[in-house]
């Protein structure tokens, strides 16, 4: 009971990653959980989650119910991707109010760090990509924190997540996706410029000394090349064939592997769809020559491509998902 005392009385720092998805959200998560006092855990999606599904939309004031929040985590797909029993929390009122459930939170991140054997806790990392929705409610719930918004070149971020099987399916759907996260991230940028940073994927892998160390300062860090490896992240066995880059040393050139990866109609589709909303964010077009359009057989296939494309990563999802449930993948 003393260590969770303790917890109470000096409540976690917490860094916050957020940004589009497969901007690298993960990556930096992995390489500031190694520095001093950090713990980085899985995504972490039901933190705010949980609250507004189960509990009233005034959950803030008038709390959220601790036996509720306990039996619907138990449940939550991606709290079992943390592989962590739910702690003893029995010290604290069933009726949390905010700062009751950060320490709820707070009791989670611990108690992952010492599964994991970290030797303090006292920073949460968290790269949950949707974070820059919720920082509001983040600052509420930790008002010590900090937030990076991680950007990324869109037409690497379409080429990373088109072939997996779940998120944007299309150019098009890809492009309304990332300039959606990036409108959070201005934002947030804008309404707390000393608590939130612009980080770009590209320069991390150009210059990642200059770049952790610059990000390190602003969070309050001790900056350590080790860190610089990205391993200390435990990635859950269902995320890990996506996140094959993370602990593993990546290359320049891994930022500009959407040329080689897309066609030149996919690249068009984005950069006409992003028009200049992509260049004022320093991405310059690809394509200055209109592409010729297919004709009825090359959009006939496309189309067949997609659908079967779509359906089979529906298929996959679900698969992987029972998986994960029936307890077959860990």
């Amino acid at each position: 009971m003393q260590k969770e005392r303790q917890i109470e009385q000096k409540p976690l720092n917490a860094i916050f990653i957020g940004g589009a998805q497969r901007s690298g959200t993960t990556m930096l998560g992995s390489i500031l959980g190694g520095a001093k006092g950090c713990v980085v855990t899985p995504e972490s999606q039901f933190k705010d989650g949980l609250p507004q599904k189960h509990s009233s939309p005034n959950w803030k004031v008038e709390g959220v119910l601790k036996s509720v929040m306990i039996e619907e985590l138990k449940k939550n797909f991606r709290y079992k991707l943390w592989e962590l029993p739910v702690p003893d929390m029995s010290d604290l009122p069933e009726n949390l109010k905010l700062r009751d459930y950060s320490i709820f939170l707070e009791r989670l991140v611990c108690s992952y760090a010492k599964k994991h054997e970290c030797k303090l806790c006292e920073t949460w990392v968290d790269h949950t990509p949707g974070n820059l929705k919720h920082v509001l409610t983040l600052l509420e719930l930790f008002p010590n924190a900090k937030f990076i918004h991680l950007v990324r070149d869109p037409r690497g971020v379409a080429a990373s997540i088109m072939p997996l099987d779940w998120g944007a399916d299309t150019p098009i759907e890809a492009s309304v996706s990332w300039s959606a996260s990036l409108a959070y991230g201005l934002a947030a940028e804008q309404a707390f410029p000393d608590r939130c940073i612009r980080v770009y994927y590209e320069d991390l892998l150009e210059r990642p000394e200059l770049e952790v160390n610059r990000i390190c300062k602003f969070c309050n860090l001790e900056f350590t090349f080790d860190m610089l490896t990205g391993r200390a992240l435990t990635v859950p066995a269902y995320t890990k064939k996506q996140h094959k880059f993370v602990g593993a040393r990546v290359l320049q050139t891994q930022a500009t592997v959407w040329k080689e990866r897309l066609d030149q109609e996919t690249i068009l589709q984005i950069e006409q769809k992003l028009s200049d909303f992509m260049v004022l964010m320093g991405y310059k077009p690809f394509i200055l020559e209109k592409v010729s359009p297919s004709g009825f057989l090359g959009r006939l296939k496309k189309l067949l491509k997609k659908n079967i494309a779509f359906i089979s990563k529906k298929v996959a999802r679900y698969k992987k998902k029972r998986a994960v449930r029936s307890g077959v993948l860990k």
